[in-house]
């Protein structure tokens, strides 16, 4: 009679993981279209940002060291920032974040740079995920990260020690 119940649960147990690919399917479609929206507003924030628009109504060429003021004045990056990050941060023209291609958890971060005496990437991507592994009848979940590698031309900050971040 056991093996009965057995079985009957490992049915169930399938019905149960048949719903939760349904959800990720709907739920990386969702993410998709999300994707889709923000894309526009990540263009129209660049334009204003960065562009002709802005110059046409400020009187400047965009607005000067956005990125780098912004992310200073966030509480949540301020024990990542080094002082030497300041002089990297006033090249930035732009960052996007989307979903990670393929995962339902994770996100992509794009940051753009105009040339600069830092380093000679036009951009810099850093992908955080969850990924899952199946071992025998066990899922083990775990993150992932991966970046792009910086090709430095100088050190930043003039060659100081940098908070790790």
């Amino acid at each position: 009679i056991y093996m009965v119940l057995v079985d009957t649960l490992k049915e169930i147990q399938a019905e149960v993981d048949n719903c939760r690919l349904a959800l990720e399917k709907r739920l990386a479609q969702a993410a998709h279209d999300h994707d889709k929206v923000t894309k526009e507003l990540y263009d129209q924030r660049a334009s204003i940002v960065g562009s002709a628009l802005a110059e046409d109504e400020a009187g400047s060429g965009g607005i000067p060291s956005f990125w780098s003021e912004a992310m200073q004045r966030d509480p949540t990056l301020t024990d990542v920032l080094s002082e030497g990050d300041d002089g990297i941060l006033s090249y930035l023209e732009d960052v996007r974040v989307s979903a990670t291609p393929g995962s339902t958890e994770g996100y992509v971060l794009r940051f753009k740079f105009a040339a600069n005496p830092f380093f000679t990437n036009k951009t810099l991507e850093r992908t955080d995920s969850v990924a899952t592994l199946k071992l025998q009848d066990r899922e083990i979940r775990y993150s992932r990260s991966s970046a792009t590698v910086i090709e430095w031309t100088q050190a930043p900050g003039g060659g100081g020690r940098r908070k790790k971040g």
